[in-house]
């Protein structure tokens, strides 16, 4: 009888050890995810770094932040950061605000993401009238296709009212307003855009050449290229991954800005399917400043569009515009932020590439499957 008691205790403190062990496992399985209960029900977002081109890296680290504040929320389902640092590290991916479609592939192996979020910190000052921008675009992995992009930029004055009423004068304020813009989007896209948009296979792919610099501020070839890609991708343009074609362009030696050569022409066409290029040069990006009465932010930049297959230019442009040039009456609406005015300029320059290459095409420039169409 004791014998039997003793084996039935045995049997018992197995089970209940077996039930803690598969507790633990289980915890230890949604450990690497924020939000496991919504898994089921929106795809897993990886976020990687966002790269520096405002020369701040604390505020690169606390636009971070705030980022992984927005997942903390519960809205959207992401890897742990802390996971996927250890990802990054393990394999040896470089996470700079770019990413080759290999290494996006091993991540979502590793870590079961299946979109990767990119991006940049473009603009941050401090001060009275604090100004910055961020660029972020979102990487579905299975597809290996950018499929959500944006920028946002302002000022503090940009959200003052009658009698400056509203005005941010907190950096750090200002740029979690512009982060909660960007996961409006974001949200928007996850829950109701994704599966309205279906991915179109037989679109023409760009590739994005960084744009050269001949101004003062040292990022803004950076800044401007970020900026375009964003807006080439909201008019749901294929646009190849910026890591995958800085990838190619380091395999044969290349760094190119502001101009490719007939060889990676066609290199970007026969090994990546890029049929055009965009690139060019930003020759002004200066700030406006914000307590100098008739100061505003001005950009000149100059855009090509090149078709890969015969290296012909099918479209060019130059424009150059201030932040005053859109004023109506006393200030009104006038651009303060050279970020916004960025995106004003990206906007114009790829109307006018594309109009350009509607002519090149209607002229019979050539039998591209897009011109054809």
């Amino acid at each position: 009888m004791k014998a039997g008691k003793h084996i039935l205790i045995q049997l018992m403190t197995l089970c209940a050890v077996l039930s803690i062990a598969a507790a633990s496992s289980a915890c230890a399985g949604d450990s690497d995810f924020k939000n496991a209960s919504l898994t089921d029900t929106y795809p897993v977002i990886a976020v990687l770094p966002l790269v520096d081109y405002c020369d701040n890296v604390a505020a690169v680290a606390l636009i971070d932040s705030l980022i992984e504040d927005q997942f903390d929320r519960g809205t959207l389902a992401s890897i742990e950061f802390d996971s996927l640092r250890q990802a990054l590290r393990h394999h040896r991916i470089r996470s700079a605000g770019e990413i080759t479609v290999d290494g996006a592939s091993v991540l979502a192996d590793d870590l079961g993401a299946e979109f990767l979020m990119l991006g940049s910190c473009d603009i941050y000052f401090d001060g009275e009238v604090p100004e910055a921008g961020i660029s972020v675009r979102l990487l579905d992995i299975e597809a290996g296709r950018i499929v959500w992009a944006i920028s946002e930029a302002a000022t503090g004055n940009d959200f003052a009212g009658l009698f400056g009423i509203g005005r941010i004068t907190s950096a750090e304020t200002l740029a979690e307003k512009l982060v909660e813009r960007v996961f409006k989007s974001l949200n928007n896209y996850v829950i109701r855009d994704r599966a309205a948009v279906p991915i179109d296979a037989d679109a023409d792919k760009y590739a994005l050449v960084p744009f050269d610099n001949l101004s003062d501020n040292r990022q803004a070839g950076s800044i401007i290229t970020s900026v375009l890609l964003s807006e080439m991708v909201g008019r749901g343009l294929n646009v190849e991954e910026p890591g995958e074609v800085n990838e190619m362009f380091r395999m044969i030696g290349e760094q190119p800005r502001g101009a490719v050569d007939i060889k990676s022409l066609r290199l970007l066409h026969d090994s990546l399917g890029v049929d055009f290029v965009v690139t060019g040069t930003v020759d002004r990006f200066k700030r406006g400043l914000a307590d100098v009465t008739g100061s505003s932010p001005g950009i000149e930049i100059s855009g090509r569009l090149i078709e890969t297959r015969t290296g012909r230019i099918v479209g060019s442009c130059e424009i150059a515009r201030n932040g005053t040039d859109s004023e109506i009456v006393l200030g009104m609406g006038e651009c303060h932020s050279i970020g916004r005015l960025a995106g004003n300029m990206a906007h114009s320059l790829l109307d006018k590439l594309e109009s350009h290459r509607k002519e090149w095409f209607a002229g019979g420039g050539s039998d591209n499957k897009q011109g054809n169409r």
